[in-house]
């Protein structure tokens, strides 16, 4: 048993399960909505609860059943998240778009893939078909659609011309505060437009405080870089003098070992004549000493001869 409260003085019964629902709506407020701009007719088509739809839009409550949430969703789109096949059909009977699509762009048939059934890629693809035969067998064309459109504009319009009594107290009553904000805004503007005058003073003593600083500071830059300048040319002069005692070091020393090596060339070459004059003297040596051990020897022989003889 679902049941329908309306202002806790009526009750609207639907039997649609063996569920006990109960949907409390306002008879002045029927299309009231929470934070996320549903009202009771989309919380019901999200539930599968066809009979409070139908009980919600019937003759005495109205209920605006082409409602969409703060995300562009309507009815059939709440369905088919909630996985009710059969809900969004009757729901296209009734008149809610086949094609519609909320502020991201998805439409009845991309809901049933964000819905929470456990059966959701069965749900998408019965839906797909659904809109597909729908479309192919019943489109209305010519003067059909033409009916169609005029018949959906007309409930819409009723719908807002029996919102527009209480919109008129309300326009009232906003136009009230505005004018009122509009005052307080205008003191408030006053009190700001002064503070900011005094503040733009401020900042304009700051920003000339700031440029003699700034002068200050480009002349001190400006004699450090001439000092810089100074320095550079002295070191400049001193380095070219330092490269020009090193290159007259250079071709002396280079100079001077050129002699070195020159000298120690002829102390070769003497060293070398040398040599060959003391091995000349050796072999000289060797045969004047060779010639007077064999005279030596020829000696003693001569004397062993003689002695024998005697």
């Amino acid at each position: 048993m679902i049941v329908i409260k309306v202002n806790s003085s009526r009750t609207v019964r639907v039997c649609q399960s063996e569920i006990d629902v109960e949907y409390v709506v306002d008879e002045n407020k029927v299309d009231a909505v929470d934070d996320e701009g549903a009202t009771c007719l989309l919380r019901a088509a999200f539930n599968g609860h066809m009979g409070v739809v139908d009980a919600l839009v019937d003759e005495d409550l109205q209920a605006n059943i082409h409602h969409v949430d703060k995300h562009g969703a309507n009815a059939a789109m709440y369905a088919a998240r909630g996985g009710h096949v059969d809900t969004v059909e009757a729901l296209f009977n009734r008149g809610v778009s086949m094609v519609a699509a909320d502020k991201n762009g998805f439409t009845v048939v991309e809901y049933a893939l964000l819905g929470t059934a456990v059966d959701r890629m069965e749900v998408h693809s019965r839906l797909a078909k659904l809109i597909e035969a729908r479309t192919k067998s019943s489109a209305p064309t010519g003067r059909q659609a033409r009916k169609l459109e005029l018949e959906t504009k007309l409930a819409e319009l009723k719908h807002l011309e029996a919102e527009s009594r209480d919109k008129k107290k309300w326009s009232i009553e906003v136009k009230r505060v505005l004018i009122e904000e509009k005052e307080r805004g205008e003191k408030e503007w006053v009190k700001e437009t002064d503070a900011l005058d005094l503040m733009k003073q401020r900042i304009q003593k700051q920003l000339n405080t700031s440029d003699e600083r700034f002068e200050a500071i480009i002349k001190e830059n400006t004699e450090s870089i001439k000092k810089l300048q100074l320095q550079n040319v002295a070191l400049v002069k001193e380095k070219t003098a330092e490269r020009e005692r090193l290159r007259l070091l250079n071709e002396e020393m280079t100079k001077g070992y050129d002699q070195k090596k020159i000298a120690f060339v002829k102390f070769i070459k003497g060293q070398d004549k040398l040599i060959k004059e003391q091995e000349s003297l050796i072999f000289t040596y060797a045969r004047e000493n060779a010639e007077y051990h064999r005279v030596i020897n020829y000696n003693e022989h001569e004397l062993k001869y003689v002695g024998g003889s005697d």
